[in-house]
């Protein structure tokens, strides 16, 4: 397991925290990130972890070493990484969002047709099994709560109807549903559900 203190101190532990390791220490320079500093374990390798600050850093032996891949040109606030393709991560600043298809070799910005000049990146949700169709959460007292892409991010639409005008925090897939496409979305109100392409429904 994983845990973190404020702006990005990690720790691992093996025993359930009966004791524990700092593995922030292990990355180069004594990095810091945001307050709530987002970590990633690669869904498809337990050993391999991804930390996001103004660098995105890859360990693959559970934080012992680090190695960067790729300058985020800002503080990264979310990430995530495909699972069907482990090479495919995505992670956004506050006001911008990227995509890697090649495992942090490349990075390619993919902000354009998100409003974020009205509402700030909150968290980053990817399909089970399509690398190319993800789901940003988005804050603000306005109707972009939950934007949809299904083409890695070169096009996106807003899928907010039936959510109040309130900020959105988190949304993620039920991956158990195999019928269709089943989101929950975590807002300050309480917790919304989407079933396929019906509106959300208050779920609390």
């Amino acid at each position: 397991q994983y845990g973190s203190l404020y702006y990005g101190d990690f720790y691992r532990t093996n025993n359930s925290w009966g004791s524990a390791t700092n593995i922030t220490n292990n990355i180069p320079g004594g990095a810091s990130g945001a307050w709530v500093t987002p970590i990633a374990i690669d869904p498809n390798d337990a050993n391999t972890i991804y930390i996001g600050m103004g660098t995105l850093w890859k360990s693959t032996d559970k934080g012992n070493n680090f190695t960067s891949i790729g300058s985020m040109g800002g503080t990264l606030r979310s990430l995530a990484v495909a699972p069907s393709n482990s090479d495919v991560i995505y992670a956004a600043t506050n006001s911008s969002i990227k995509k890697t298809t090649d495992g942090g070799s490349s990075w390619q910005t993919i902000t354009s047709g998100l409003p974020v000049s009205g509402s700030s990146i909150r968290y980053i949700s990817i399909k089970a099994n399509d690398a190319n169709t993800v789901w940003v959460a988005l804050s603000g007292y306005n109707g972009n709560g939950v934007f949809e892409s299904t083409d890695g991010g070169s096009n996106w639409n807003n899928i907010t109807a039936g959510i109040p005008n309130i900020p959105v925090n988190s949304v993620v897939q039920n991956k158990l549903e195999t019928m269709e496409t089943q989101l929950y979305a975590g807002t300050d109100y309480g917790v919304y559900i989407k079933n396929g392409s019906d509106n959300w429904q208050l779920y609390n």
